[in-house]
């Protein structure tokens, strides 16, 4: 027992290893981006979503995590006015060839994040860049291939550990280079979608990196990868009901999912309803103000033994819809 709060910082690093890496979310749904590079550009505007999460209300020490992300489309082709004053009038095919009906071309996104996920005496800083490709097929489906590529850092804090022997070797020899590490990492990403459907599956922390403070490798911590399917499809027009899912695995964990179930009105106020697989039960409502921003708030009930000390997680989303036709 004599051991046990000196080596307090080893047991979070072997955690690391074996626990939830990448944070939770309950609103995915309004940002796909979060789980799979590919859904940069499926909104054929400039997306922008900040959001804060704090997890397990009334733990010490329970994750937060706050991000902001942005979305785009490269190279939009403007509504056809007529033909250019720089194309010879006897060329007619080559402004008339774009407004023929049923021509659909590639399209070429960027996506970037910037998170901060804080947990304990860790905290882990996340900036990515990503790259997505999206492929027409037929008259209303797409399919694309995204990748993401970014850096990581982490950084411990040492004044939050108090040590029963300070002259602990062990701990010693783990801080003794430094209290930070950083990382450089490859996330990959596919989806399927069209303006009802969507099919996806995300790949992260490709690298498995191994977690060193200051260059001090530890053992056999590392990054672990993370795998991410969500699919969804919706029905209705004016009310609109999206029921939807996401599978998550992190070996050696088992396979977890969210099940969700949305209703909204002509796109602009929606109510939800999730269970999260032997976690919690989440309840959504949002709104979209003037097509242009919108606010979604979640509530996470705890349904493990967490709940006796836990009041329950809130995550809040807000996003900025830009340069809409």
């Amino acid at each position: 027992m004599k051991r046990y709060l000196s080596s307090l910082a080893l047991v979070f690093i072997a955690s690391v290893a074996y626990s939830q890496q990448l944070p939770q979310y309950s609103q995915y749904m309004h940002n796909m981006y979060v789980v799979n590079p590919a859904a940069a550009g499926m909104n054929d505007y400039l997306d922008i979503n900040l959001s804060t999460r704090q997890q397990w209300v009334g733990i010490d020490d329970a994750p937060k995590t706050y991000y902001l992300s942005a979305t785009g489309v490269l190279g939009k082709r403007e509504k056809d006015t007529g033909p250019s004053l720089s194309i010879p009038i006897s060329r007619p095919d080559l402004y008339a060839a774009p407004a023929e009906a049923g021509k659909r071309k590639l399209k070429h996104a960027l996506g970037g994040i910037a998170l901060v996920d804080e947990y304990g005496p860790f905290q882990r800083t996340f900036i990515n860049l990503g790259y997505a490709l999206h492929i027409p097929i037929g008259k209303k489906y797409n399919f694309s291939l995204g990748a993401s590529l970014g850096w990581t850092g982490m950084q411990f804090d040492l004044n939050s550990i108090k040590l029963q022997d300070a002259n602990d070797d062990t701990f010693n020899r783990f801080v003794g280079q430094g209290d930070q590490a950083n990382m450089f990492d490859l996330n990959l990403g596919a989806m399927f979608y069209s303006d009802r459907l969507f099919m996806g599956y995300g790949l992260y922390q490709i690298m498995r990196n191994q977690i060193s403070f200051g260059g001090n490798e530890l053992s056999d911590a590392r990054l672990a990868d993370h795998h991410y399917v969500v699919a969804g499809y919706r029905l209705g027009n004016n009310i609109g009901i999206t029921p939807s899912a996401m599978l998550r695995y992190q070996g050696p964990a088992p396979l977890s999912f969210d099940l969700n179930m949305r209703v909204d009105y002509q796109q602009k106020f929606w109510l939800g309803l999730g269970y999260r697989h032997e976690d919690a039960l989440v309840a959504m409502l949002g709104i979209t103000i003037a097509d242009l921003i919108r606010v979604g708030y979640s509530y996470d009930y705890t349904l493990s033994g967490l709940n006796t000390f836990s009041g329950g997680s809130h995550e809040i989303v807000l996003g900025l819809m830009l340069f809409k036709n």
